[in-house]
């Protein structure tokens, strides 16, 4: 009786090592929106047109004002070269308007006594874009950051700082997703490729670490214990045909007590030791539940039967 070989070849996460080596470094946590601590400063392209003319100590106003009090649509040109353009409300940029801040971008939304606060959407003159809830002239609750690279932050907001939700990266083959709670990166990571391979997992010290499932274009799928980006301790590979073997790993190969299945079914199988991913050394065959064989593998191949 001669015994079909299990399958040898088992796919790498080799691609996946790469766009998560390539992305890890590019997160930061709002370190690009010290633009929006400017106060009560701001601009807007549009200009309004109103007969009514002042002149401030701060600058120059032009539109509505009732009883000396700025109230209705109107323009702040101020002195340090910022502008405003909306609503006011004795004499607040209060309701919707524009702000473009001299050297740092511009913000479209809502203002609450002066200050961002509601909805808006802050331009960086660097590319970057926030679109969510401010209060009090700063990010916070949900909202969506989007930085230059096309990288993105969505989810909550406080204070100017992500606190949670999830971080991702897109590049032109791959999609990188990494959650955040409490202003910091979760271990769990989530990347797909263009191949079709996918992997989620978690990550320790930049390497995919404790456990993990990649699931590979061609149908392939690995769920099980990782250490330094390869697949060790207790996991299960089934390949597109059906087949499986299910237990010890090392170096990202099947080494140890394991179970190799020859199909989607219970039986026949193969239970015994492994080494170098191929069975090696005393084995039990498994025909049926109660048809069972000793065998005697020498580095993948069957050398020896005998009836149990």
């Amino acid at each position: 009786m001669k015994l079909k070989t299990p399958h040898k070849i088992i796919i790498g996460i080799g691609s996946f090592l790469l766009v998560y080596g390539a992305t890890f470094a590019a997160f930061k946590v709002m370190e690009k929106t010290k633009g929006v601590e400017v106060n009560v400063n701001a601009l807007s392209g549009e200009i309004t047109e109103h007969k009514t003319y002042t002149e401030t100590a701060d600058g120059s106003y032009i539109g509505d004002i009732i009883d000396g009090i700025f109230e209705g649509k109107g323009q702040f040109n101020f002195l340090s070269g910022e502008i405003y353009a909306g609503d006011w409300l004795e004499s607040k940029m209060d309701g919707e308007g524009k702000m473009i801040f001299n050297g740092v971008g511009v913000y479209d939304g809502e203002y609450t006594d002066s200050k961002r606060g509601g909805y808006g959407t802050f331009t960086w003159e660097n590319g970057d874009v926030y679109k969510g809830v401010w209060l009090e002239d700063k990010m916070n609750g949900r909202g969506e950051y989007t930085f230059a690279d096309g990288s993105v932050l969505s989810g909550t907001f406080a204070d100017n700082r992500f606190d949670s939700g999830e971080y991702t990266v897109t590049g032109e083959k791959y999609t990188l997703k990494r959650t955040v709670a409490d202003g910091k990166l979760n271990d769990k990571v989530s990347i797909e490729l263009a191949s079709g391979d996918s992997f989620y997992g978690t990550v320790s010290d930049g390497k995919f670490s404790g456990t993990g499932t990649v699931n590979y274009g061609n149908g392939d799928k690995y769920s099980g214990s990782f250490s330094a980006s390869k697949r060790n301790g207790d996991g299960t590979y089934t390949w597109d045909d059906g087949a499986r073997y299910s237990g010890a790993w090392s170096k990202d190969k099947m080494s140890g007590k394991g179970t190799y299945y020859y199909s989607e079914d219970d039986y026949p199988r193969l239970d015994g030791e492994f080494d170098n991913g191929v069975p090696d050394g005393t084995c039990t065959y498994y025909e049926t539940a109660d048809v069972k064989y000793r065998t005697t593998w020498s580095d993948g191949e069957c050398t020896k039967v005998e009836e149990k």
